[in-house]
């Protein structure tokens, strides 16, 4: 099952030093404020033997839909396993929030994509007697609410993609033919069908010319996608399916886990 999504432009930072993969890195897919989904995968993984240190690399979209969204992120700040290193990506979910606090009328539609619950997760109510609040009204409320979490400062810190050879992690995927560095920001957190192709995945899709294996989300699959040049994780968790790792080395082939 594939979801389509629409395409804004975006204003975020990149940075990113690349390293060699070394140990075990755990990527994990779209989680889309599901928190126990999280719990359990995380406590499945922490059992898991691993070879080396351990980093947990989150594609993005933690926010939205699911019923939980604050829970996910405190866990992920606070409850990960103990000695786990931690690198968190940015979702076009995560961009929308923050243009959504900056800019409430111009971005109200991100409410409708699961943004309500996400407001109540945090306390914030988004409806009256009237209906849907005003945005700016409901905007500052959330602010002040992420804010004192400390999670407004833990949302924008969070990196467009990362870089472990042979892996290269980022949200939604990359332009084909584009080197790295000349990436749009668009492209790493919402491209869909250049990447994959107008099959949308159902063939093969178009060579993307990077010396990575890309590690991906955003689009749903019923199963975790398994190319030779790509890795996509999202299965489809505010759905009704499962969240999906994938648990990665040097040297060996990808170890998926579920939850």
């Amino acid at each position: 099952m594939l979801n389509l999504g629409r395409f804004f432009t975006l204003g975020s930072s990149r940075n990113d030093t690349p390293g060699p993969l070394t140990g075990t890195y755990v990527a994990v897919g779209d989680i889309h404020g599901h928190a126990t989904q999280l719990q359990q995968l995380l406590t499945a993984l922490a059992a898991a033997a691993h070879s080396g240190p351990v980093t947990l690399v989150c594609l993005g979209d933690y926010i939205n839909r699911g019923p939980a969204s604050a829970a996910v992120i405190a866990t992920l700040r606070h409850q990960l396993p103990a000695g786990w290193n931690s690198i968190f990506l940015r979702g076009n979910h995560e961009q929308k929030l923050l243009d959504f606090l900056a800019h409430p009328e111009q971005n109200a539609d991100w409410l409708a994509w699961g943004g309500t619950e996400t407001c109540q997760s945090y306390g914030v109510k988004p409806y009256g007697n009237a209906g849907l609040r005003n945005a700016g009204a409901i905007a500052a409320e959330l602010t002040e609410a992420l804010t004192s979490a400390g999670d407004l400062a833990w949302l924008e810190a969070t990196k467009l993609y990362h870089q472990a050879p042979p892996y290269l992690f980022v949200h939604a995927g990359v332009r084909p033919g584009v080197p790295l560095k000349l990436q749009m920001e668009n492209d790493l957190l919402y491209i869909r069908e250049d990447w994959l192709g107008n099959s949308l995945g159902r063939n093969q899709p178009p060579a993307h010319g990077l010396p990575a294996v890309v590690v991906f989300g955003h689009t749903i699959f019923e199963q975790p996608l398994v190319l030779p040049d790509r890795l996509g994780l999202d299965t489809g968790a505010y759905q009704g399916g499962p969240l999906t790792a994938a648990i990665l080395t040097a040297h060996t082939p990808p170890v998926f886990m579920q939850a």
